[in-house]
């Protein structure tokens, strides 16, 4: 299948012509629809629901879906995803640099979870080595790196001893993102390193990975800088031609194929 492609279309549509198990994984960030339960507006957040039984024909069984999301549209597609057969493995909350309004009646917002499931039964990848973080401990271990605590008894307080991690620890599901998105230029946009930390831990280089909901192209552009091939699709042209500029200005020469019209 030729790969590093960008597609104009209703990935609902689109998908339809991608045969059975051909993606490795889907990682997408779609449209929350926080608006969507306030007037007669479409119901943005019905629409990923729709997507879910066509990802689960076009992942490999196995293979790895992750999505972010935000209440109350996360937990609806949690649920349906796994109705659809996608046996949730991980939540994974980001905590982000700074809050958002979260509207008239609520609290601040400063996060979004998000699911990691795979289709079926045990994930053919899960590459916690890939993601270990390195720290350094204070203390009697001060200035030792890649160590992790572990208790000597989990009922009594008996002194920690220390195993040693050269590659750092296993981390945490619960993750504070530093880094703020530099020139945002969509509204849902992720910072590139948390996009390639879910990437990292889902995929191996050269795999197959499909975004169908690619916005402003963070995700195809973390696969190109860790050489795994990707499917982007989008329903709007303009935010396929965003994508393809931020691939031909980050992501090096890299080659890859101009959008194409995918039609119904």
């Amino acid at each position: 299948m030729d790969a590093d492609r960008l597609l104009v279309g209703d990935c609902r549509e689109v998908l339809k012509q991608f045969p059975d198990g051909c993606f490795d994984a889907c990682i997408t960030d779609p449209p929350y629809g926080i608006g969507a339960y306030k007037g007669d507006s479409k119901k943005v957040a019905l629409i990923f629901p729709e997507v879910l039984p066509e990802l689960h024909r076009v992942l490999r069984p196995g293979g790895a879906l992750a999505f972010f999301g935000r209440w109350p549209t996360f937990y609806r597609w949690a649920i349906a995803a796994a109705d659809c057969g996608f046996r949730q493995h991980e939540e994974i909350v980001r905590i982000a640099p700074r809050s958002w309004p979260g509207g008239e009646g609520h609290l601040m917002r400063r996060h979004d979870t998000a699911f990691v499931g795979f289709r079926g039964g045990l994930p053919v990848t899960f590459n916690v080595d890939a993601v270990r973080e390195r720290y350094l401990w204070k203390g009697a271990n001060e200035g030792k790196i890649g160590y992790s605590p572990k208790p000597t008894s989990m009922r009594t307080k008996l002194p920690r001893t220390f195993e040693p991690k050269p590659n750092g620890g296993v981390p945490c599901s619960v993750r504070l993102t530093t880094e703020f998105v530099q020139g945002r230029v969509h509204g849902g946009q992720k910072p590139l390193a948390d996009c390639e930390w879910l990437v990292k831990l889902l995929t191996n280089e050269g795999d197959l990975v499909l975004d169908p909901f690619c916005g402003a192209g963070t995700i195809p552009l973390a696969c190109a800088n860790l050489g795994r091939r990707y499917i982007g699709i989008d329903v709007e042209h303009h935010w396929v031609e965003v994508s393809e500029n931020r691939l031909r200005e980050e992501a090096g020469k890299r080659t890859f194929a101009l959008p194409l019209e995918a039609q119904p």
